[in-house]
């Protein structure tokens, strides 16, 4: 049963069709890493923070160059900072808010086992002191505030955290990590956290793609993170779960990526007809120390606020997403 509905969980990840005016024409192949860390490709121009960035990213990888429409929006650390907002039942990523906020950008959360008004998002979320899980076990989701022993148990495959921490003392400044928990690691590293987005690919971890070198978890095992050279590789010595990354991780689809920089700020993504590979060079090119793929495909969607987009009409940017989707989760960019 639980192959059979993560099976059925991770096709929505690529049961969808959209066609983006962005996205280049050309058909792309299975890619594969270059080994190459210091290949992180270019930006048509700098990055700012606190607006919307309509880019376009060149990369070279084993011979071949691709240009990818991307959309970028940092905050700002000092003004603003970011967090995950999980509803139920499902709503329109319009009115994904969090409640008492000025919510001034969003993106779409992690993948869901649907896009109806009842869908549910897989991995584990947290929020507001309050737990967020549906996993691969088919199981209605749960607001679980009571405990952390009523939640269903995770594996070193399971979808990465992508945590949050609580400011050390002196320091206003939110800093982040990647873990795959289990309940009594979570229950040990729970003091610390402030918030904890569901994902489904760790991409950047410690400054580092996954996939150009060999990358290890400094929390859950010591475990490689994943291999570059074959992401059908799945053992007891990889977080990689194919599942998640041979389907569509290969070849170009719209991606919403979720990243962290050592100042503080947040760093959301959405791109188009990209794979993983060239994904996590984007996100060490701009500056993360740990960075995640959330939901792809028809449910990548960027709105970002008027004020904030670069003049740019506010609300749905570019031609990625479809408003007729349903999300449970997001993650939001605020002023504090």
């Amino acid at each position: 049963m639980k192959k059979i509905i993560f099976k059925k969980a991770i096709a929505l990840l690529t049961s969808f069709v959209l066609v983006i005016s962005l996205c280049l024409t050309q058909a792309y192949a299975a890619v594969t890493t270059d080994g190459n860390p210091s290949n992180v490709g270019t930006l048509s121009d700098n990055t700012i923070y606190n607006y919307l960035n309509i880019r376009t990213y060149t990369l070279t990888l084993n011979g071949v160059t691709n240009s990818y429409p991307v959309e970028i929006f940092k905050s700002n650390p000092s003004t603003q900072s970011g967090s995950p907002f999980f509803v139920s039942p499902a709503a329109t990523l319009v009115t994904l808010n969090i409640p008492n906020k000025t919510v001034i950008a969003k993106v779409n959360g992690n993948v869901q086992n649907g896009y109806g008004t009842v869908a549910q998002v897989l991995g584990l979320g947290y929020f507001n002191g309050v737990f967020y899980q549906n996993g691969i076990w088919g199981q209605t989701a749960q607001k679980i505030t009571s405990n952390i022993s009523d939640l269903l148990e995770m594996d070193f495959q399971f979808f990465p955290c992508f945590v949050i921490k609580k400011p050390v003392q002196g320091s206003t400044i939110k800093t982040a990590t990647i873990r795959w928990f289990t309940k009594k690691t979570l229950a040990d590293a729970l003091p610390s956290i402030d918030t904890i987005m569901p994902s489904t690919n760790c991409l950047v971890y410690n400054g580092k793609s996954v996939f150009d070198q060999a990358v290890y978890d400094t929390s859950d095992g010591g475990l490689r993170i994943a291999d570059g050279s074959d992401l059908t590789l799945k053992n007891s010595t990889l977080h990689n779960n194919p599942g998640t990354t041979v389907d569509s991780g290969k070849s170009g689809n719209n991606r919403t990526f979720l990243g962290h920089k050592q100042d503080g700020s947040f760093v959301m993504v959405v791109a188009g007809n990209m794979d993983f590979v060239s994904g996590a060079k984007l996100m060490v090119k701009l500056g993360c120390d740990y960075a995640v793929n959330l939901d792809g495909d028809g449910a990548s969607q960027m709105r970002v606020a008027s004020g904030y987009t670069n003049n740019a009409p506010a609300g749905r940017i570019g031609s990625f997403g479809n408003d007729s989707y349903t999300y449970q989760s997001c993650f939001c960019i605020y002023n504090n």
